[in-house]
């Protein structure tokens, strides 16, 4: 019964792809008594996703995250990637919006000798634009986030816990649902 009970669940399941893609640049000009000098820095951003739908309130998924920025003045851009798996809870929906919480698990290495590790919820809205295409937006992560680094006898670590949702942390992405 088990056995036939997983079956019947799996084979309703729907599989998502989607993500998101983003570039930043950045410049600063000072001009003074006719001299001017400027700088100028980016930030890439690339986000693929893939996810399983159970049914229509829990879904699995797994973000791949690659970061490139070069701040403002620095000469070298410092790249950075992150797995993150995710269990999301839809505990709303109307017409075409729902609302979510991913619950993520995070591991990333954002410098080489450096570990990064998070864990928290994240609140998100989907759109279905069609059957198979939805615009899904989270906002955040409220969470705690550790970032460890160990290089002969120095060991360094610093923790963030993060109990707000803030809203310069808002990212798009499209989603196909196959």
């Amino acid at each position: 019964m088990v056995a036939f009970a997983m079956v019947a669940m799996v084979s309703s399941a729907q599989i998502y792809v989607g993500g998101g893609l983003g570039f930043t640049s950045d410049k600063v000009k000072v001009s003074y008594d006719g001299d001017s000098e400027s700088e100028s820095g980016s930030s890439f951003y690339f986000k693929p996703e893939v996810g399983y739908v159970l049914n229509e309130t829990l879904s699995f998924g797994l973000t791949f995250d690659f970061t490139s920025d070069k701040e403002i003045g620095d000469d070298d851009a410092v790249s950075q990637w992150s797995i993150a798996p995710y269990a999301r809870y839809t505990f709303y929906r109307t017409g075409n919006l729902s609302c979510f919480v991913d619950g993520v698990l995070g591991f990333g290495v954002p410098e080489e000798d450096f570990t990064n590790f998070s864990i928290g919820v994240r609140p998100g809205v989907a759109l279905s634009l069609t059957e198979n295409i939805s615009l899904v937006s989270t906002i955040g992560l409220v969470g705690w986030n550790s970032l460890s680094t160990k290089e002969d006898d120095l060991k360094l670590s610093y923790s963030t816990l993060n109990l707000g949702v803030d809203g310069s942390a808002i990212s798009f992405g499209l989603y196909y649902t196959f």
